[in-house]
């Protein structure tokens, strides 16, 4: 499957698509960098950057391979609009429970209409 990003979608497309959705076509000459997207209510697309939020700490109490946890840093993350951005982009929900798919367009980082996608 490799890496997609999350979108965070509280716009109304349908009730499979409210809160946590993925794509890789954002970011689509990557295809997925596991970068963290909202859409509005209103249909406005933002970037969420939390770099910087967190860091790794060595923990002896955690067990190999992977002896290390996350530590808050105490710094705020950063959320921008994606006001640039035009295209199509297709997001899907996380939980996979349906093949259902839809395809947004997206002018200026404001989704201008949907279609949605039955790939049964």
């Amino acid at each position: 499957m490799g890496m997609f990003d999350t979108v965070r979608c509280d716009y109304p497309i349908a009730p499979e698509f409210k809160g946590e959705c993925q794509t890789k076509e954002i970011d689509r000459w990557i295809g997925g960098t596991m970068t963290l997207y909202y859409i509005d209510p209103a249909g406005y697309l933002f970037e969420i950057d939390e770099r910087g939020t967190t860091e790794w700490v060595r923990d002896p109490t955690q067990k190999k391979p992977w002896p290390y946890r996350r530590l808050q840093t105490g710094k705020k993350g950063k959320v921008r609009p994606l006001t640039g951005f035009t295209d199509y982009v297709t997001i899907y929900p996380a939980q996979r429970d349906t093949w259902l798919e839809a395809r947004l367009h997206i002018i200026n980082g404001k989704v201008q209409s949907f279609t949605l996608l039955d790939r049964c």
